[in-house]
């Protein structure tokens, strides 16, 4: 084996890998490297088809330069800086953009190596692995690139952290049940966005894909008619986060981002409730409901009741919970999303 000994020298393995291959034209080498490392020496494989080396090149593609990622991840607080060589920089890579073919990186591996003349396969499932080593096996004039699409925050331990001793070696990753700890938190964000035809679909084309649960999105004109403000509310990490909003900050459409997350404000969401198959003793039910509760019934006819709600979205969730317990199966509801705006004296949150 060959390493160049826990270093992190960018672009070691592959020419090493070719060096070893001609000392040892009857064994199989395998160079096992980094999307970013394997950049640094990609023109290799001029040399390896000349040679004609079997060479067999693992590609572990996490979309970032997984070293110094790791350290940002582990000791940064996961302020990701100049790492992501993925084609959207607020993204990371997860099972479910594996799974989904979702994976836009540059340059495309397999590609890149077939235009040397080499053989090339990217793998995502398990099962691709073995037709992977089969293809290497049977190209003998030259290298085969195995592109494995890995998740992002897989780590490689045991590391020493800076400034510690063999002693203080990390091990295994924080974890909760198995799972990388993830502290997921409710957010809210506020943009004033140019009041445009497409503008709405660009910014929310934006939130596509992405490592989190987009919950509601709000948008209309304000006193300002060729201005819109959204109201966005989704849960995620940290660094998700702070992503989100960069990249609403680089889009020429928006005029301005505030963040109401730890903000005092003032937010609402608009909410009906419409019970069916009411009988005469429902319906006073309801309007005791809509008056104990600062609730309005703004329409009804023989057989049906509409309520309207405009509360926080907790308060809603319990007006839900209420009538559903109350009139069961025979409820319909319609949530409007929430809007938000700066409290003065008397936040909601």
């Amino acid at each position: 084996m060959l390493t160049s000994g826990g270093l992190g020298t960018m672009g070691y393995g592959f020419p090493a890998a070719l060096g070893a291959q001609m000392g040892n034209p009857d064994k199989r080498v395998f160079a096992i490297c980094g999307d970013g490392g394997v950049q640094m020496n990609i023109q290799e494989f001029a040399t390896a088809m000349h040679y004609r080396l079997p060479v067999t090149l693992i590609v572990l593609n996490n979309g970032f330069l997984g070293n110094v990622r790791q350290w940002q991840q582990l000791f940064y607080d996961k302020r990701y800086a100049c790492t992501n060589l993925m084609m959207d920089e607020s993204s990371v890579v997860t099972r479910d953009i594996i799974d989904n073919d979702e994976f836009e990186y540059v340059p495309d591996f397999v590609k890149l190596a077939e235009a040397y003349g080499a053989k090339a396969m990217r793998i995502t499932k398990v099962e691709d692995i073995e037709k992977g080593f089969q293809l290497a096996d049977t190209f003998k004039n030259g290298p085969t690139l195995l592109e494995f699409i890995i998740p992002t925050e897989l780590n490689v331990l045991p590391m020493v952290p800076a400034g510690k001793s063999l002693s203080d070696m990390l091990l295994k990753d924080k974890k909760i049940g198995g799972a990388m700890e993830v502290h997921m938190k409710k957010r809210c964000i506020s943009a004033y966005v140019e009041n445009q035809i497409g503008v709405l679909a660009k910014i929310s084309g934006l939130f596509a894909g992405k490592n989190y649960n987009l919950d509601t999105l709000t948008v209309g004109e304000t006193e300002d008619p060729t201005m819109s403000r959204m109201t966005i509310d989704l849960t995620c990490d940290d660094l998700t986060y702070e992503q989100i909003i960069k990249q609403l900050n680089r889009s020429v459409e928006v005029i301005k981002v505030i963040d109401f997350t730890d903000m005092p404000i003032m937010k609402k969401e608009l909410l009906f409730i419409k019970v069916n198959s009411c009988k005469e003793a429902d319906k006073q039910e309801i309007f005791r409901i809509a008056q104990t509760f600062d609730l309005l019934v703004v329409d009804y006819n023989r057989k049906s009741v509409l309520v309207q709600c405009v509360k926080t979205v907790s308060k809603n969730n319990d007006m839900i919970a209420l009538f559903k317990d109350m009139f069961v199966n025979r409820i319909e509801v319609v949530r409007g999303g929430s809007v938000a705006i700066e409290a003065l004296s008397t936040p909601d949150k």
